[in-house]
């Protein structure tokens, strides 16, 4: 009796450890099938998928991203031939020698080139390989990157038409202020004559005739010959300024009391009639041009 009680138990035992054993791996079945779906799902997504080459047997394995992408069924196992063959003739030597330097030195590839697919659809495609000399294999992933391209290429043609208008409105600019400028010499010019006329006949006035006048007519005579000198200088500032987009600014330091007394002194002069009560405090310089 006790043998047997002892044997049952072992039984028991045994039993209870093939369930837990059946337990842990029906739960790793479940995770790694869980696992799969999620690999898939970015495959799918992604538009990438895995291959591997066997350099012994010359035969590839495809993912099912892989079939899409080609727009193959999923029948058969392509050789490392066919599976080029779908390359474009310009990409075909290029993923030929990639596979070869991986096969013979180990060395890695990561190439963007382009396919025609099983039913004639010209796809750009992601191909990266690496191989397991050990064993003999050559692996890596395969994505289809034909919207990224085409974005791409959108974003070029649109940069590139961008450029064409900038260059476009720049010489448009160029041009305007190269009009500006003449238009501002010419004008500049056809100024300076009334002006120094103006002034010279002030001149004489002063020189000629100061005896005849009043105070208040040799003052008048004086406004006359300042106030030319101003639009000379006015004037000479508008050349200047017509040609600042040509120049680079050149920053120094701005009495800016000076500046506001040099104005005051103009509009007091423009304004000789009127009462104008004058404050003016301290201004700190500025740092300009």
């Amino acid at each position: 009796n006790t043998e047997f009680t002892r044997s049952n138990r072992a039984t028991l035992n045994l039993m209870q450890d093939a369930t837990q054993a059946k337990g842990r791996l029906e739960e790793a079945n479940r995770k790694l099938q869980q696992q799969q779906a999620l690999l898939a799902q970015a495959e799918e997504l992604g538009r990438v998928g895995g291959w591997e080459y066997d350099v012994e047997t010359q035969q590839q394995t495809w993912t099912k991203t892989v079939y899409d992408i080609h727009e193959l069924d999923g029948t058969g196992r392509p050789t490392v031939d066919q599976g080029i063959n779908y390359y474009t003739p310009a990409s075909r030597p290029i993923i030929k020698r990639a596979v070869q330097r991986a096969i013979e030195q180990g060395e890695p590839f990561d190439l963007e080139l382009e396919i025609i697919t099983a039913k004639g659809n010209l796809r750009s495609v992601h191909a990266t390989g690496k191989a397991d000399l050990a064993r003999r294999k050559v692996s890596g992933f395969f994505q289809d990157i034909t919207e990224r391209k085409r974005v791409e290429e959108e974003l070029r043609r649109h940069r590139e038409n961008l450029e064409v208008i900038v260059a476009e409105r720049t010489a448009e600019l160029q041009e305007v202020n190269r009009e500006l400028e003449a238009f501002s010499y010419s004008v500049s010019h056809d100024l300076r004559a009334p002006l120094r006329s103006v002034d010279g006949f002030a001149k004489m006035l002063q020189e000629d005739y100061a005896e005849r006048l009043d105070d208040e007519g040799r003052r008048l005579l004086q406004v006359i010959r300042d106030s030319s000198h101003d639009m000379g200088q006015l004037i000479s500032d508008l050349l200047a300024f017509s040609r600042l987009s040509r120049k680079e600014l050149k920053m120094g330091r701005i009495g800016m009391h000076e500046l506001v007394e040099e104005v005051r002194r103009q509009v007091k002069q423009a304004e000789a009639g009127r009462a104008i009560r004058w404050d003016l405090g301290e201004l700190p310089p500025a740092f300009a041009d």
